[in-house]
Protein backbone atom coordinates (compact mmCIF):
# COMPACT_ATOMS: atom_id res chain seq x y z
CA UNK A 1 0.00 0.00 0.00
CA UNK A 2 1.77 3.21 -1.11
CA UNK A 3 1.11 6.86 -0.26
CA UNK A 4 -0.43 9.27 -2.77
CA UNK A 5 0.68 12.77 -3.61
CA UNK A 6 -1.40 15.43 -1.90
CA UNK A 7 0.14 18.35 -3.80
CA UNK A 8 1.68 18.59 -7.26
CA UNK A 9 3.46 21.63 -8.59
CA UNK A 10 4.25 22.85 -12.09
CA UNK A 11 8.00 23.29 -12.26
CA UNK A 12 7.67 26.79 -13.69
CA UNK A 13 5.53 28.28 -10.92
CA UNK A 14 6.78 26.19 -7.98
CA UNK A 15 7.98 29.16 -5.94
CA UNK A 16 4.86 31.31 -6.32
CA UNK A 17 2.53 28.43 -5.48
CA UNK A 18 4.53 27.55 -2.41
CA UNK A 19 4.21 31.10 -1.15
CA UNK A 20 0.44 31.15 -1.71
CA UNK A 21 -0.09 27.70 -0.21
CA UNK A 22 2.08 28.54 2.77
CA UNK A 23 -0.05 31.59 3.48
CA UNK A 24 -3.27 29.59 3.23
CA UNK A 25 -1.77 26.83 5.35
CA UNK A 26 -0.68 29.27 8.05
CA UNK A 27 -4.16 30.74 8.28
CA UNK A 28 -6.20 27.55 8.07
CA UNK A 29 -4.22 24.38 8.70
CA UNK A 30 -2.35 24.73 11.95
CA UNK A 31 -3.50 23.09 15.15
CA UNK A 32 -3.16 24.84 18.47
CA UNK A 33 -3.15 23.42 21.97
CA UNK A 34 -3.04 25.74 24.99
CA UNK A 35 -0.37 24.73 27.49
CA UNK A 36 0.44 26.30 30.84
CA UNK A 37 3.80 25.39 32.29
CA UNK A 38 3.80 26.16 36.01
CA UNK A 39 7.56 25.77 36.23
CA UNK A 40 8.19 28.31 33.47
CA UNK A 41 5.46 30.57 34.90
CA UNK A 42 4.24 31.31 31.39
CA UNK A 43 1.24 30.56 29.22
CA UNK A 44 2.14 29.60 25.67
CA UNK A 45 0.29 28.52 22.55
CA UNK A 46 1.70 25.15 21.49
CA UNK A 47 1.27 25.04 17.73
CA UNK A 48 1.77 22.24 15.26
CA UNK A 49 1.80 22.94 11.55
CA UNK A 50 0.66 20.15 9.27
CA UNK A 51 3.50 19.69 6.78
CA UNK A 52 3.15 20.50 3.12
CA UNK A 53 3.86 17.43 1.04
CA UNK A 54 2.53 13.97 0.38
CA UNK A 55 -0.30 12.38 2.33
CA UNK A 56 -0.28 8.76 3.40
CA UNK A 57 -3.14 6.61 4.66
CA UNK A 58 -1.45 6.43 8.05
CA UNK A 59 -2.52 8.32 11.15
CA UNK A 60 -0.05 8.88 13.97
CA UNK A 61 -0.49 10.15 17.52
CA UNK A 62 0.72 13.72 17.77
CA UNK A 63 1.74 14.60 21.35
CA UNK A 64 1.66 18.35 20.66
CA UNK A 65 -2.07 18.38 19.90
CA UNK A 66 -2.84 15.21 21.88
CA UNK A 67 -4.66 13.43 19.08
CA UNK A 68 -3.96 11.44 15.94
CA UNK A 69 -3.07 13.33 12.79
CA UNK A 70 -2.39 12.25 9.21
CA UNK A 71 1.19 11.35 8.40
CA UNK A 72 2.28 13.76 5.65
CA UNK A 73 5.79 13.33 4.21
CA UNK A 74 8.03 15.99 2.76
CA UNK A 75 9.09 13.68 -0.06
CA UNK A 76 6.86 11.15 -1.80
CA UNK A 77 7.19 7.64 -0.33
CA UNK A 78 10.29 8.68 1.65
CA UNK A 79 10.54 8.94 5.45
CA UNK A 80 13.39 10.93 7.02
CA UNK A 81 13.67 9.51 10.53
CA UNK A 82 16.19 10.28 13.25
CA UNK A 83 16.36 8.11 16.37
CA UNK A 84 18.32 8.80 19.52
CA UNK A 85 20.72 5.91 20.05
CA UNK A 86 22.60 4.77 23.15
CA UNK A 87 25.18 6.50 25.30
CA UNK A 88 27.76 3.75 25.09
CA UNK A 89 29.25 3.47 28.57
CA UNK A 90 27.67 0.18 29.71
CA UNK A 91 25.74 -2.87 28.50
CA UNK A 92 22.17 -2.38 27.30
CA UNK A 93 19.27 -3.93 29.22
CA UNK A 94 15.83 -5.11 28.13
CA UNK A 95 14.31 -1.76 29.07
CA UNK A 96 16.42 -0.21 26.30
CA UNK A 97 15.69 -3.19 24.06
CA UNK A 98 11.91 -2.81 24.36
CA UNK A 99 12.12 0.74 23.01
CA UNK A 100 14.29 -0.23 20.04
CA UNK A 101 12.08 -3.25 19.27
CA UNK A 102 8.95 -1.08 19.26
CA UNK A 103 10.59 1.42 16.92
CA UNK A 104 11.79 -1.48 14.76
CA UNK A 105 8.20 -2.74 14.53
CA UNK A 106 6.98 0.69 13.38
CA UNK A 107 9.82 0.93 10.88
CA UNK A 108 8.93 -2.51 9.46
CA UNK A 109 5.26 -1.52 9.21
CA UNK A 110 6.10 1.64 7.28
CA UNK A 111 8.43 -0.25 4.93
CA UNK A 112 6.83 -3.68 4.54
CA UNK A 113 3.12 -2.96 4.92
CA UNK A 114 2.85 0.51 3.37
CA UNK A 115 5.76 0.42 0.95
CA UNK A 116 7.53 3.55 2.23
CA UNK A 117 11.26 4.06 1.81
CA UNK A 118 12.48 4.67 5.37
CA UNK A 119 15.85 6.32 5.94
CA UNK A 120 16.54 5.49 9.58
CA UNK A 121 19.40 7.48 11.09
CA UNK A 122 20.68 6.66 14.58
CA UNK A 123 22.94 8.85 16.67
CA UNK A 124 25.54 7.32 19.00
CA UNK A 125 26.76 9.35 21.97
CA UNK A 126 30.38 8.29 22.42
CA UNK A 127 31.56 11.23 24.55
CA UNK A 128 29.60 12.12 27.67
CA UNK A 129 29.91 12.60 31.44
CA UNK A 130 29.04 8.95 32.07
CA UNK A 131 31.55 7.71 29.50
CA UNK A 132 34.27 9.88 31.00
CA UNK A 133 33.44 8.66 34.52
CA UNK A 134 33.54 5.00 33.43
CA UNK A 135 36.76 5.62 31.50
CA UNK A 136 38.42 7.09 34.60
CA UNK A 137 37.09 4.23 36.72
CA UNK A 138 38.40 1.48 34.43
CA UNK A 139 41.56 3.33 33.31
CA UNK A 140 40.49 2.66 29.72
CA UNK A 141 40.66 5.21 26.91
CA UNK A 142 37.17 6.66 26.38
CA UNK A 143 37.27 5.87 22.65
CA UNK A 144 38.11 2.22 23.24
CA UNK A 145 35.48 1.89 25.94
CA UNK A 146 32.78 3.54 23.84
CA UNK A 147 33.58 1.45 20.77
CA UNK A 148 33.47 -1.78 22.78
CA UNK A 149 30.01 -1.02 24.15
CA UNK A 150 28.81 0.19 20.74
CA UNK A 151 29.79 -3.14 19.16
CA UNK A 152 28.05 -4.98 22.00
CA UNK A 153 24.93 -2.84 21.57
CA UNK A 154 24.53 -3.63 17.89
CA UNK A 155 25.22 -7.32 18.52
CA UNK A 156 22.43 -7.27 21.12
CA UNK A 157 20.07 -5.65 18.61
CA UNK A 158 21.01 -8.27 16.03
CA UNK A 159 20.27 -11.04 18.55
CA UNK A 160 16.84 -9.43 19.04
CA UNK A 161 16.23 -9.29 15.26
CA UNK A 162 16.22 -5.48 15.23
CA UNK A 163 17.15 -4.12 11.81
CA UNK A 164 20.39 -2.11 11.73
CA UNK A 165 20.06 1.64 11.07
CA UNK A 166 20.28 2.84 7.50
CA UNK A 167 23.14 5.00 8.74
CA UNK A 168 24.87 5.58 12.08
CA UNK A 169 26.48 8.84 13.21
CA UNK A 170 28.82 9.28 16.19
CA UNK A 171 29.43 12.45 18.14
CA UNK A 172 33.23 12.18 18.08
CA UNK A 173 33.14 12.10 14.25
CA UNK A 174 31.13 15.33 14.02
CA UNK A 175 32.87 17.85 16.27
CA UNK A 176 33.44 20.38 13.40
CA UNK A 177 29.75 20.22 12.44
CA UNK A 178 28.71 20.68 16.07
CA UNK A 179 30.97 23.71 16.48
CA UNK A 180 29.53 25.19 13.28
CA UNK A 181 26.00 24.59 14.62
CA UNK A 182 26.79 26.42 17.85
CA UNK A 183 28.26 29.31 15.85
CA UNK A 184 25.03 29.55 13.84
CA UNK A 185 22.93 29.81 16.99
CA UNK A 186 25.23 32.43 18.53
CA UNK A 187 24.81 34.60 15.42
CA UNK A 188 21.09 34.86 16.23
CA UNK A 189 21.88 36.28 19.70
CA UNK A 190 20.04 33.37 21.35
CA UNK A 191 23.16 31.90 22.93
CA UNK A 192 25.90 33.35 25.10
CA UNK A 193 29.36 32.51 26.36
CA UNK A 194 29.85 32.25 30.13
CA UNK A 195 33.03 33.17 31.98
CA UNK A 196 34.09 29.53 32.15
CA UNK A 197 34.12 29.25 28.36
CA UNK A 198 30.89 27.23 28.23
CA UNK A 199 28.19 28.32 25.78
CA UNK A 200 24.51 28.28 26.76
CA UNK A 201 21.25 28.53 24.86
CA UNK A 202 19.08 31.40 26.12
CA UNK A 203 15.60 29.96 26.67
CA UNK A 204 14.24 33.42 27.59
CA UNK A 205 15.01 34.64 24.07
CA UNK A 206 13.07 31.80 22.48
CA UNK A 207 9.33 32.32 23.22
CA UNK A 208 8.32 28.88 21.96
CA UNK A 209 10.50 27.07 24.49
CA UNK A 210 8.40 24.56 26.43
CA UNK A 211 6.22 23.10 23.65
CA UNK A 212 7.30 19.56 24.60
CA UNK A 213 8.01 20.25 28.24
CA UNK A 214 4.32 20.70 28.94
CA UNK A 215 3.90 16.99 28.16
CA UNK A 216 5.92 15.78 31.14
CA UNK A 217 6.99 16.73 34.63
CA UNK A 218 10.65 17.46 34.04
CA UNK A 219 13.38 19.40 35.76
CA UNK A 220 16.67 20.52 34.28
CA UNK A 221 19.04 19.24 36.96
CA UNK A 222 21.98 20.82 35.19
CA UNK A 223 20.26 24.17 35.46
CA UNK A 224 20.07 23.85 39.24
CA UNK A 225 23.77 23.11 39.59
CA UNK A 226 25.24 25.88 37.41
CA UNK A 227 25.44 29.41 38.79
CA UNK A 228 26.80 30.95 35.59
CA UNK A 229 23.57 30.72 33.62
CA UNK A 230 21.38 33.71 32.94
CA UNK A 231 18.33 31.52 33.65
CA UNK A 232 18.08 28.08 35.32
CA UNK A 233 16.44 26.57 32.22
CA UNK A 234 19.24 27.60 29.87
CA UNK A 235 21.19 24.58 28.65
CA UNK A 236 24.73 24.00 27.45
CA UNK A 237 25.67 23.97 23.80
CA UNK A 238 29.41 23.72 24.50
CA UNK A 239 31.01 22.66 27.79
CA UNK A 240 34.30 24.20 28.82
CA UNK A 241 37.03 21.62 29.36
CA UNK A 242 37.77 20.34 32.83
CA UNK A 243 41.19 19.05 33.91
CA UNK A 244 42.05 15.55 32.67
CA UNK A 245 38.95 15.36 30.45
CA UNK A 246 38.82 14.78 26.67
CA UNK A 247 38.37 18.05 24.81
CA UNK A 248 38.53 19.75 21.42
CA UNK A 249 39.54 23.27 20.40
CA UNK A 250 36.77 25.75 19.60
CA UNK A 251 36.27 29.53 19.18
CA UNK A 252 35.22 29.63 22.86
CA UNK A 253 38.18 27.66 24.16
CA UNK A 254 38.83 23.92 24.65
CA UNK A 255 35.79 21.85 25.55
CA UNK A 256 33.28 19.32 24.28
CA UNK A 257 29.69 19.37 22.99
CA UNK A 258 26.65 19.60 25.21
CA UNK A 259 24.38 16.56 25.07
CA UNK A 260 21.46 18.08 23.13
CA UNK A 261 23.43 19.88 20.41
CA UNK A 262 24.95 16.59 19.26
CA UNK A 263 21.72 15.12 17.87
CA UNK A 264 20.64 18.39 16.25
CA UNK A 265 23.92 18.83 14.38
CA UNK A 266 24.25 15.21 13.25
CA UNK A 267 20.62 14.89 12.15
CA UNK A 268 20.75 18.20 10.29
CA UNK A 269 23.93 17.24 8.45
CA UNK A 270 22.40 14.03 7.09
CA UNK A 271 18.67 14.75 6.86
CA UNK A 272 18.61 18.49 6.26
CA UNK A 273 16.70 21.31 8.01
CA UNK A 274 13.50 19.35 8.67
CA UNK A 275 12.71 15.81 9.88
CA UNK A 276 9.62 13.73 9.22
CA UNK A 277 10.02 11.65 12.40
CA UNK A 278 12.16 11.89 15.53
CA UNK A 279 11.96 9.10 18.09
CA UNK A 280 13.11 8.01 21.52
CA UNK A 281 11.84 6.84 24.88
CA UNK A 282 9.42 8.94 26.90
CA UNK A 283 12.25 9.84 29.28
CA UNK A 284 13.84 11.87 26.45
CA UNK A 285 10.88 14.23 25.95
CA UNK A 286 12.41 16.68 28.41
CA UNK A 287 14.98 18.03 28.47
CA UNK A 288 16.59 16.31 25.49
CA UNK A 289 13.97 16.56 22.77
CA UNK A 290 12.68 19.91 24.00
CA UNK A 291 16.17 21.38 23.76
CA UNK A 292 16.85 19.75 20.40
CA UNK A 293 13.70 21.29 18.96
CA UNK A 294 14.45 24.75 20.36
CA UNK A 295 18.05 25.03 19.17
CA UNK A 296 17.27 23.46 15.77
CA UNK A 297 14.39 25.86 15.13
CA UNK A 298 16.73 28.77 15.88
CA UNK A 299 19.56 27.43 13.72
CA UNK A 300 17.30 26.66 10.73
CA UNK A 301 15.09 29.73 11.27
CA UNK A 302 11.92 27.65 11.29
CA UNK A 303 8.93 27.26 13.61
CA UNK A 304 8.96 23.47 13.41
CA UNK A 305 12.04 21.24 13.07
CA UNK A 306 10.36 17.86 13.70
CA UNK A 307 6.98 17.15 12.12
CA UNK A 308 6.16 14.00 14.14
CA UNK A 309 7.52 12.91 17.51
CA UNK A 310 7.42 9.21 18.44
CA UNK A 311 7.93 8.35 22.11
CA UNK A 312 7.85 4.79 23.39
CA UNK A 313 6.61 3.79 26.84
CA UNK A 314 8.91 2.38 29.50
CA UNK A 315 9.38 -1.23 30.50
CA UNK A 316 8.13 -1.32 34.08
CA UNK A 317 8.78 -3.73 36.92
CA UNK A 318 6.89 -4.08 40.21
CA UNK A 319 4.04 -1.85 39.14
CA UNK A 320 4.96 1.52 37.71
CA UNK A 321 8.69 1.45 38.44
CA UNK A 322 10.77 2.09 35.34
CA UNK A 323 13.55 -0.38 34.61
CA UNK A 324 16.76 1.67 34.87
CA UNK A 325 20.38 1.31 35.88
CA UNK A 326 20.03 3.96 38.57
CA UNK A 327 17.39 1.81 40.32
CA UNK A 328 19.52 -1.34 39.91
CA UNK A 329 16.52 -3.31 38.65
CA UNK A 330 17.75 -4.09 35.15
CA UNK A 331 18.09 -7.37 33.27
CA UNK A 332 20.78 -7.48 30.61
CA UNK A 333 19.84 -8.62 27.12
CA UNK A 334 22.27 -11.55 27.26
CA UNK A 335 20.81 -12.64 30.62
CA UNK A 336 17.26 -12.38 29.26
CA UNK A 337 18.11 -14.56 26.25
CA UNK A 338 19.19 -17.39 28.54
CA UNK A 339 15.54 -17.86 29.52
CA UNK A 340 13.51 -16.41 26.66
CA UNK A 341 13.90 -15.76 22.93
CA UNK A 342 13.87 -12.60 20.84
CA UNK A 343 10.40 -13.63 19.63
CA UNK A 344 9.09 -13.64 23.19
CA UNK A 345 10.26 -10.07 23.89
CA UNK A 346 8.98 -8.84 20.53
CA UNK A 347 5.60 -10.47 21.16
CA UNK A 348 5.47 -8.74 24.56
CA UNK A 349 5.95 -5.44 22.71
CA UNK A 350 3.35 -6.30 20.05
CA UNK A 351 0.70 -6.96 22.68
CA UNK A 352 0.69 -3.37 23.99
CA UNK A 353 0.48 0.07 22.29
CA UNK A 354 3.93 1.50 21.64
CA UNK A 355 3.12 4.67 23.61
CA UNK A 356 2.16 2.75 26.76
CA UNK A 357 4.36 1.25 29.42
CA UNK A 358 4.90 -2.50 29.53
CA UNK A 359 4.54 -4.40 32.80
CA UNK A 360 7.39 -6.88 32.84
CA UNK A 361 6.62 -9.96 34.94
CA UNK A 362 6.68 -13.75 34.80
CA UNK A 363 2.97 -13.69 33.99
CA UNK A 364 3.41 -11.20 31.14
CA UNK A 365 6.23 -13.24 29.64
CA UNK A 366 4.14 -16.40 29.92
CA UNK A 367 1.41 -14.71 27.90
CA UNK A 368 3.95 -13.71 25.24
CA UNK A 369 5.39 -17.23 25.18
CA UNK A 370 1.92 -18.75 24.78
CA UNK A 371 1.13 -16.44 21.85
CA UNK A 372 4.37 -17.41 20.12
CA UNK A 373 3.61 -21.07 20.73
CA UNK A 374 0.08 -20.71 19.31
CA UNK A 375 1.41 -19.17 16.12
CA UNK A 376 4.22 -21.72 15.71
CA UNK A 377 1.81 -24.61 16.41
CA UNK A 378 -0.63 -23.25 13.82
CA UNK A 379 2.10 -23.18 11.17
CA UNK A 380 3.16 -26.71 12.15
CA UNK A 381 -0.42 -28.00 11.92
CA UNK A 382 -0.85 -26.44 8.48
CA UNK A 383 2.38 -28.08 7.31
CA UNK A 384 1.18 -31.46 8.64
CA UNK A 385 -2.06 -31.01 6.74
CA UNK A 386 -0.23 -30.15 3.52
CA UNK A 387 2.06 -33.18 4.04
CA UNK A 388 -0.99 -35.45 4.21
CA UNK A 389 -0.61 -36.28 7.90
CA UNK A 390 -3.78 -34.46 8.83
CA UNK A 391 -7.01 -34.23 6.92
CA UNK A 392 -10.57 -33.07 7.32
CA UNK A 393 -13.77 -32.85 5.34
CA UNK A 394 -14.65 -29.67 7.27
CA UNK A 395 -12.35 -27.27 5.39
CA UNK A 396 -14.56 -24.58 3.86
CA UNK A 397 -12.19 -23.33 1.19
CA UNK A 398 -14.18 -20.25 0.02
CA UNK A 399 -14.71 -19.22 3.65
CA UNK A 400 -11.02 -19.59 4.56
CA UNK A 401 -9.84 -17.68 1.49
CA UNK A 402 -12.35 -14.92 2.25
CA UNK A 403 -11.18 -14.83 5.88
CA UNK A 404 -7.58 -14.43 4.71
CA UNK A 405 -8.50 -11.34 2.70
CA UNK A 406 -10.74 -9.83 5.37
CA UNK A 407 -8.24 -10.41 8.17
CA UNK A 408 -5.42 -8.98 6.07
CA UNK A 409 -7.48 -5.83 5.46
CA UNK A 410 -8.37 -5.48 9.15
CA UNK A 411 -4.75 -5.90 10.17
CA UNK A 412 -3.59 -3.28 7.68
CA UNK A 413 -6.27 -0.86 8.89
CA UNK A 414 -5.19 -1.31 12.52
CA UNK A 415 -1.53 -0.86 11.64
CA UNK A 416 -2.42 2.33 9.74
CA UNK A 417 -4.15 3.60 12.88
CA UNK A 418 -1.13 4.73 14.91
CA UNK A 419 0.53 1.31 14.50
CA UNK A 420 -2.08 -0.46 16.64
CA UNK A 421 -0.40 -3.86 16.97
CA UNK A 422 -2.54 -5.12 19.92
CA UNK A 423 -5.75 -5.03 17.88
CA UNK A 424 -3.90 -6.51 14.89
CA UNK A 425 -2.70 -9.38 17.12
CA UNK A 426 -6.26 -9.99 18.30
CA UNK A 427 -7.51 -10.36 14.73
CA UNK A 428 -4.68 -12.69 13.74
CA UNK A 429 -5.20 -14.94 16.76
CA UNK A 430 -8.96 -15.08 16.04
CA UNK A 431 -8.15 -16.12 12.49
CA UNK A 432 -5.71 -18.80 13.70
CA UNK A 433 -8.33 -20.23 16.07
CA UNK A 434 -10.93 -20.32 13.30
CA UNK A 435 -8.73 -22.19 10.82
CA UNK A 436 -7.32 -24.50 13.50
CA UNK A 437 -10.81 -25.68 14.31
CA UNK A 438 -11.20 -26.90 10.70
CA UNK A 439 -7.94 -28.74 10.26
CA UNK A 440 -9.20 -31.74 12.23
CA UNK A 441 -7.59 -34.77 13.79
CA UNK A 442 -4.60 -36.87 12.64
CA UNK A 443 -5.29 -39.16 9.71
CA UNK A 444 -5.60 -42.85 10.59
CA UNK A 445 -5.39 -44.11 7.03
CA UNK A 446 -2.66 -42.40 5.03
CA UNK A 447 -4.48 -43.40 1.83
CA UNK A 448 -7.69 -41.68 2.90
CA UNK A 449 -9.36 -39.59 0.22
CA UNK A 450 -9.81 -36.82 2.78
CA UNK A 451 -6.07 -36.13 2.96
CA UNK A 452 -5.17 -32.73 1.44
CA UNK A 453 -8.81 -32.14 0.63
CA UNK A 454 -8.37 -28.34 0.60
CA UNK A 455 -4.62 -27.60 0.30
CA UNK A 456 -5.05 -24.18 -1.34
CA UNK A 457 -7.06 -22.79 1.56
CA UNK A 458 -4.70 -24.10 4.23
CA UNK A 459 -1.57 -23.02 2.36
CA UNK A 460 -3.04 -19.53 1.91
CA UNK A 461 -3.89 -19.31 5.60
CA UNK A 462 -0.43 -20.47 6.65
CA UNK A 463 1.38 -18.11 4.27
CA UNK A 464 -0.68 -15.14 5.42
CA UNK A 465 0.17 -15.76 9.08
CA UNK A 466 3.85 -16.38 8.35
CA UNK A 467 4.10 -13.29 6.13
CA UNK A 468 2.47 -10.89 8.59
CA UNK A 469 4.65 -12.05 11.46
CA UNK A 470 7.77 -11.89 9.30
CA UNK A 471 6.71 -8.32 8.49
CA UNK A 472 6.60 -7.55 12.22
CA UNK A 473 9.94 -9.23 12.93
CA UNK A 474 8.82 -12.58 14.34
CA UNK A 475 10.98 -15.39 12.94
CA UNK A 476 9.84 -19.00 12.82
CA UNK A 477 12.23 -21.74 13.86
CA UNK A 478 11.82 -23.51 10.55
CA UNK A 479 12.80 -20.33 8.67
CA UNK A 480 16.11 -19.72 10.44
CA UNK A 481 19.45 -20.47 8.81
CA UNK A 482 20.34 -20.74 5.15
CA UNK A 483 18.25 -22.73 2.71
CA UNK A 484 21.03 -25.23 2.05
CA UNK A 485 21.67 -25.82 5.76
CA UNK A 486 17.97 -26.22 6.41
CA UNK A 487 17.66 -28.73 3.59
CA UNK A 488 20.51 -30.81 5.02
CA UNK A 489 18.97 -30.75 8.48
CA UNK A 490 15.60 -31.70 7.03
CA UNK A 491 17.07 -34.69 5.23
CA UNK A 492 18.81 -35.93 8.38
CA UNK A 493 15.71 -35.52 10.53
CA UNK A 494 13.45 -37.13 7.93
CA UNK A 495 15.68 -40.20 7.90
CA UNK A 496 15.79 -40.20 11.70
CA UNK A 497 12.00 -40.04 11.93
CA UNK A 498 11.65 -42.92 9.46
CA UNK A 499 13.97 -45.09 11.57
CA UNK A 500 12.21 -44.20 14.82
CA UNK A 501 8.81 -44.87 13.22
CA UNK A 502 9.94 -48.34 12.12
CA UNK A 503 11.17 -49.11 15.64
CA UNK A 504 7.82 -48.05 17.11
CA UNK A 505 5.95 -50.02 14.46
CA UNK A 506 7.83 -53.19 15.46
CA UNK A 507 7.29 -52.53 19.17
CA UNK A 508 3.57 -51.86 18.73
CA UNK A 509 2.83 -54.68 16.29
CA UNK A 510 -0.10 -56.75 17.66
CA UNK A 511 1.56 -60.04 16.65
CA UNK A 512 4.55 -59.51 18.94
CA UNK A 513 4.83 -62.44 21.36
CA UNK A 514 3.80 -61.88 24.94
CA UNK A 515 7.20 -63.13 26.03
CA UNK A 516 8.77 -60.16 24.26
CA UNK A 517 6.74 -57.60 26.22
CA UNK A 518 9.76 -56.39 28.30
CA UNK A 519 11.74 -55.81 25.12
CA UNK A 520 8.81 -53.96 23.57
CA UNK A 521 8.53 -51.70 26.62
CA UNK A 522 12.26 -51.03 26.46
CA UNK A 523 12.04 -50.06 22.79
CA UNK A 524 9.17 -47.66 23.42
CA UNK A 525 10.96 -46.10 26.39
CA UNK A 526 14.04 -45.59 24.24
CA UNK A 527 11.92 -43.93 21.56
CA UNK A 528 10.38 -41.63 24.15
CA UNK A 529 13.79 -40.75 25.59
CA UNK A 530 15.04 -39.96 22.09
CA UNK A 531 12.02 -37.69 21.58
CA UNK A 532 12.74 -35.87 24.87
CA UNK A 533 16.43 -35.44 24.01
CA UNK A 534 15.59 -33.82 20.68
CA UNK A 535 12.99 -31.60 22.34
CA UNK A 536 15.71 -30.19 24.58
CA UNK A 537 17.62 -29.28 21.41
CA UNK A 538 14.60 -27.49 19.95
CA UNK A 539 13.25 -30.31 17.76
CA UNK A 540 9.74 -31.48 18.59
CA UNK A 541 8.59 -34.96 17.56
CA UNK A 542 4.93 -35.77 17.19
CA UNK A 543 3.67 -39.36 17.02
CA UNK A 544 0.49 -39.97 15.04
CA UNK A 545 -2.05 -42.79 15.03
CA UNK A 546 -0.70 -44.02 11.74
CA UNK A 547 2.56 -44.68 13.68
CA UNK A 548 4.22 -42.16 11.40
CA UNK A 549 6.30 -39.60 13.35
CA UNK A 550 6.94 -36.01 12.26
CA UNK A 551 9.30 -33.32 13.46
CA UNK A 552 9.31 -29.52 13.69
CA UNK A 553 11.81 -26.95 14.89
CA UNK A 554 10.90 -25.00 18.01
CA UNK A 555 12.02 -21.50 18.93
CA UNK A 556 13.72 -22.14 22.28
CA UNK A 557 16.04 -20.01 24.38
CA UNK A 558 19.69 -20.91 23.95
CA UNK A 559 21.49 -21.31 27.26
CA UNK A 560 24.79 -19.47 27.26
CA UNK A 561 27.61 -20.70 29.45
Amino acid sequence: MSSTAALTFNKYDLLSKKIVLSSIFFCQNFVTSKAIDPKLKTSSQVTWNQPLGYETNISIYNPLVKKKTKLVLQNENCVKWYSCGPTVYDSAHIGHASSYIRLDIIRRILSNVFGLNVFYLMGITDIDDKIIARSNETKEDFRTLAKRYEVEFFQDLSNLNVLPPTMTVRVSDHIPEIISFVKGIMKTDRAYKAKSGSVYFSTQKFPRYGKLRSLVDGEDEEGKKSGEKEHPHDFSLWKAAKPQEPHWDSPWGPGRPGWHIECSAMASKVLGPSLDIHSGGQDLVFPHHENEEAQSCVYHDTSQWVNYWLHTGHLQVKGDVKMSKSLKNTISISEFLKTYTSNHLRMLCLLSPYRHGIDYSTEAMKTAENCCHRIQSFVDECQLYLAGLKGSTDIDEPFVLKQVQETRKLVENYLADDFDTPRAMTEILKFVTSVNSMIGKPVIDAASSNVNARPVAIASAMNFVKDIFATLGITFASDKGGAADHQKLSSVLDATMDFRSRVREVALHPDMAAAAKPQRQQLLQSCDQFRDDLAAAGIEIKDHRSQKSTWSLKDIAVTQE
